[in-house]
């Protein structure tokens, strides 16, 4: 049981070291990110024109900072302390390590890809993309580029659906948040990234199964 533990904590260990890993790539990242912003910040003040404008905001931001700055050295100094505590400890590490695999898992298959599911319809889907970018769909919903939704003429609004291409197998999981497609041949209208999973942007239109936790009757 004991080599078991261990083997446990090695893991565990190990994960840690790959997450201390990313928070200093992350750290070296933001610190990047914001020289490269003071850079052209600097720079834009040196432009002709722009003086007052430039000095108006830069009064308001040293007036803004002290009020926030308490709040970030707050949040800095427990985040430093929880990463020192867990550092130090073997139990707290195996828990990160519960906690952080639980997350990505839910990350990779979140509870909308849960089933069980349920055949709904079998037609063929179409896709819609750039001229109804930033939108109002039916939901109210703004359509916003790389969504994963879908418009239904019959499905209710808010509705996950598990869509498979019949000829390739490929699945995407999207929301149905639109009314349509106008075209009655076809049965869905899928937005452009959920098209491009389905590997049907060439083609256009594709055959699909809709999957829902709908239970026909």
């Amino acid at each position: 049981m004991s080599f078991v533990f261990k083997i446990i904590d090695c893991c565990c260990f190990a994960l840690w070291i790959a997450v201390l890993f990313l928070n200093k790539i992350l750290h070296w990242c933001y610190l990047g990110i914001m020289f490269i912003l003071f850079a052209v910040w600097t720079s834009i003040g040196g432009i002709k024109g722009i003086s007052k404008p430039y000095k108006k905001i830069n009064d308001f931001f040293r007036t803004f900072y002290p009020k926030v700055k308490c709040i970030f050295v707050f949040i800095f100094d427990n985040y430093s302390f929880i990463l020192h505590k867990i550092s130090d400890s073997k139990k707290l590490k195996r828990c990160f390590a519960v906690v952080l695999i639980i997350v990505i898992a839910f990350f990779i298959y979140p509870p909308s890809h849960w089933g069980p599911w349920h055949l709904y319809q079998t037609g063929t889907a179409s896709y819609y993309g750039k001229g109804f970018y930033y939108k109002k769909t039916a939901s109210g919903d703004i359509f916003y580029p790389g969504s994963l939704t879908a418009a239904s003429r019959t499905l209710p609004l808010g509705t996950a659906a598990k869509v498979i291409n019949v000829k390739n197998g490929r699945v995407v999981y999207v929301e149905i948040n639109d009314r349509g497609p106008f075209v009655k041949s076809r049965i869905l209208d899928l937005s452009q990234r959920a098209a491009e999973k389905l590997d049907m942007i060439k083609a256009g239109t594709a055959t699909v199964k809709i999957y829902t936790h709908i239970e026909q009757k």
